[in-house]
């Protein structure tokens, strides 16, 4: 096993009116996140990945299991990092954008 950073954006596709977040920022049109993980090889670390991913923000904000929103998952990088990365604490945080 390796451990791989995997910087991800996601899309997200709003069904009629979707609330602000909880910060009254605008309506996000979509976010970033980067996230370490042990996986045999980049195609195996991306999929643990996009898993983690789906599942901690429809934990954080419900707008997929309530059906405000669709998702879709892009990676944008996938580096090999120092095995003692895997040892941290998870990153679950996004970074979320608007359109503006």
């Amino acid at each position: 096993m390796r451990c791989f950073q995997v910087l991800l954006h996601g899309r997200l596709i709003w069904i009629g009116n979707a609330p602000a977040l909880p910060t009254d920022t605008a309506q996000p049109a979509g976010f970033m996140c980067s996230h370490f993980v042990l996986a045999s090889n980049q195609e195996a670390a991306i999929e643990k990945v996009g898993v983690r991913v789906t599942r901690n923000f429809d934990q954080k904000t419900r707008w997929l299991r309530e059906g405000k929103v669709g998702l879709t998952l892009e990676v944008e990088e996938v580096s090999q990092a120092s095995l003692l990365r895997s040892l941290w604490p998870a990153n679950q945080g996004f970074v979320f954008y608007t359109d503006e």
